[in-house]
């Protein structure tokens, strides 16, 4: 296992994690694999004691057509608020898009995940959990007496602006709503929680076209 940012793949199907764990090996991340996320709390658990659990920065999740592992997901942010979840899901529920991303997900991957968006989503939840790091360094910093002379968080990341970081799971939110529509507009707006002025200036922001 290469050592690098860390990833927890929580997804019951083995072989598909262990062939994503593949791909993020050879780009440098350090892939681990849970089957549920009762498992991924004790995994992490196990990596604490061994003083490595700082190292997983990102989960990504298969999400079951019921929705109970987004519930699951719920739970183990609670006390790891630091993670980034990034979700994957082999069902087009747009619901089910806007509730990962209401909990903090960087992105809402479909399935089979082509590799390109899993790479760029999983480098754009790494970013957040650096960012997220670097920003409670910094509030212990402030809270703790300047003689103790501690160093300063580093300062070669930067993160990237939120408007950039949310393009590509909002178009991909955005497409997959209009799709199960069937380009209905009045339909998509009303299960996104938009009214249609909004939802047109998207479609022109990020350039959708209706299929001829």
């Amino acid at each position: 296992m290469s050592k690098g940012p860390g990833i927890l793949i929580i997804d019951p199907d083995t072989i598909a994690a262990e062939a994503l764990a593949a791909l993020l090996n050879k780009q440098g991340y350090a892939a681990h694999h849970a089957r549920s996320c009762a498992d991924a709390g004790t995994l992490l658990q196990g990596l604490q004691a061994q003083s490595d659990a700082h190292d997983i920065g990102v989960l990504l999740i298969d999400q079951d057509a019921a929705g109970r592992r987004l519930e699951a997901m719920r739970g183990l942010l609670a006390d790891r608020p630091r993670l980034v979840p990034v979700m994957m899901s082999a069902f087009r529920k747009v619901a089910a898009a806007v509730s990962a991303m209401r909990l903090g997900a960087a992105d809402y991957l479909l399935k089979p995940v082509i590799e390109a968006e899993l790479y760029d989503a999983v480098q754009r939840a790494h970013q957040r959990h650096l960012f997220v790091v670097e920003r409670d360094l910094a509030q212990q910093e402030v809270k703790q007496p300047a003689e103790h002379g501690e160093q300063s968080p580093g300062t070669g990341w930067q993160p990237m602006p939120l408007n950039e970081a949310m393009k590509a799971p909002e178009r991909r939110i955005l497409l997959a709503a209009l799709e199960a529509n069937g380009w209905n507009r009045g339909e998509t707006a009303k299960q996104l929680g938009i009214n249609r002025t909004t939802l047109y200036k998207k479609i022109r922001q990020h350039r959708l076209d209706e299929p001829a």
